[in-house]
């Protein structure tokens, strides 16, 4: 997933935003050690984005050009808050995450959230083709999050198949003598030209980052085409 915007995505919410943050810095800049020119280059940008954005709160009421002049000037204001942003209050070590947050900044993690260890467990669907291929796709069960769409759950890193080509279904996974990984929920397992016309047999289970997995699926079977 991709990061969140620091900018409000509405132009009311970006213009309180960034008066917020600009009025923060400057009256905390002693006590957080702000470099004042970094402050400084913000003060022109800032002037001509409230010149611009006050002719144009009200669409109706501005031109093309006048729209913009808004657009060009709230994009050369963002890139320099951006630049503020990321040395003066995210990376600066006098603040603390209270002060970020009172400049309407979103702290950065410092520690990654522990893997999970996956409880539930994929439906499979086989998809048999021409040759010796076949598709088996993975999905939530129902009831669960995510179980409309082909997609792993959240903190899933692959699925784990394992199957056997053989006349009689295996008892358990460990009699499977296959193996794939897949980071995606669609996993293509290929057949040797001997094995066409046989049945073959498997399960599956989601894995985490820690490589660890989860409960195995029921039996799934195919024949090779």
């Amino acid at each position: 997933m991709k990061n969140k915007d620091v900018f409000p995505s509405d132009e009311p919410g970006f213009d309180s935003f960034q008066d917020n943050l600009v009025k923060q810095a400057t009256a905390n800049k002693v006590a957080w050690v702000i470099d004042a020119a970094q402050l400084g280059l913000l003060t022109p940008l800032q002037a001509k984005w409230a010149l611009n954005w006050a002719i144009c709160k009200v669409k109706t009421n501005a031109t093309t050009a006048q729209r913009k002049a808004k657009n060009q000037a709230k994009a050369a204001y963002k890139k320099q808050l951006r630049i503020f942003i990321k040395g003066q209050i995210q990376g600066n070590v006098n603040m603390t995450d209270d002060e970020r947050i009172l400049c309407g900044v979103t702290p950065h993690k410092t520690t990654r959230t522990p893997a999970v260890k996956p409880d539930t467990t994929p439906t499979v669907t086989v998809e048999t083709t021409n040759g010796e291929v076949a598709h088996i796709f993975c999905k939530q069960q129902q009831g669960n999050d995510g179980s409309s769409l082909r997609a792993k759950p959240d903190g899933i890193k692959k699925v784990k198949v394992v199957y056997i080509v053989s006349a009689t279904a295996p008892a358990s996974p460990a009699a499977c003598i296959n193996t794939v990984y897949s980071g995606k929920t669609k996993i293509t397992l290929q057949f040797d030209v001997a094995d066409a016309g046989k049945k073959f047999y498997g399960f599956a289970c989601w894995v985490n980052s820690k490589d660890e997995q989860g409960p195995w699926s029921v039996l799934f079977s195919g024949s090779v085409s």
